[in-house]
């Protein structure tokens, strides 16, 4: 009896084993509502623009979402959230930026889809670029967008993404 009731826990821990290893999971990075990023980016924190405008410098910033990050370099213009005169939010990119997403460690990024008014001219360094979405299978993905491309306006950027089989730690305030 022992043996079989050996070999009927092992293969239930085998069959959790399974489940886990190829879970995907999303983790969506929402501009429109800074205070929910992490780090939360509160009013206070934003620079006069001008216009009744506001920005938030986001190069020195990292994002991060279920273990994933997310992070900015400047181009022609420093990267921002912007907020608008009329109280609106969005992620701006100019000519030359970058975004890099990292998959949590050991992870698998396996699609990446940017939505807003304005996403548009980008490549990146692995992968197919479709409109404004992304596919394949990496760890980590740079995306850089063209010296011709117009002001990027994003609202959100939602990462599928695998653990492959580690575990992911949900951010505090989930």
């Amino acid at each position: 009896k022992i043996k079989l009731m050996k070999k009927f826990l092992l293969s239930i821990f085998c069959l959790f084993g399974i489940l886990n290893y190829a879970a995907a999971d999303e983790a969506v990075f929402n501009f429109t509502a800074p205070t929910e990023l992490t780090p939360s980016i509160t009013d206070d924190m934003f620079s006069d623009a001008g216009s009744g405008a506001f920005a938030f410098a986001t190069s020195s910033t990292t994002f991060t979402k279920d273990g994933v990050t997310l992070n900015t370099t400047d181009g022609s213009t420093a990267s921002r959230i912007w907020k608008a005169a009329k109280g609106t939010y969005d992620l701006r990119l100019y000519k030359t930026a970058t975004m890099t997403i990292t998959a949590p460690n050991g992870g698998t990024i396996t699609s990446i889809a940017f939505t807003g008014g304005t996403v548009n001219n980008f490549s990146a360094d692995n992968g197919t670029v479709d409109g404004k979405n992304w596919t394949a299978s990496a760890s980590k993905v740079v995306f850089t967008w063209s010296s011709s491309a117009t002001t990027q306006k994003i609202n959100d950027v939602t990462v599928t993404f695998s653990t492959n089989g580690g575990t992911v730690t949900p951010d505090p305030e989930e």
